[in-house]
């Protein structure tokens, strides 16, 4: 299946000042990745529409605690839609 990941956070560049000086787009990777594998108890869903979210957002500037470095890639989103 095809995934859209997260591999660098984007970077915010500020002047001495504290102001923004330039923002670096983080990085993304159009990729197949394998089809999860699942127990018994679970089920499998079809990903058809994933929506951005204020977690998203400060994931994609590395704000957000839970998400370091060390966990990209990252398949992005938690929103969805699915059958």
């Amino acid at each position: 299946m095809k995934a859209i990941k997260l591999v660098e956070f984007a970077k915010t560049i500020r002047d001495e000042n504290g102001k923004i000086k330039e923002i670096i787009p983080g990085k993304f990777d159009y990729a197949e990745v394998p089809v999860p594998e699942i127990n018994d108890d679970q089920v499998l869903l079809k990903i058809l529409y994933v929506g951005v979210c204020a977690s998203d957002q400060q994931i994609y500037h590395g704000l957000h605690k839970s998400v370091t470095e060390d966990k990209l890639p990252r398949i992005m989103g938690h929103e969805l839609s699915a059958e």
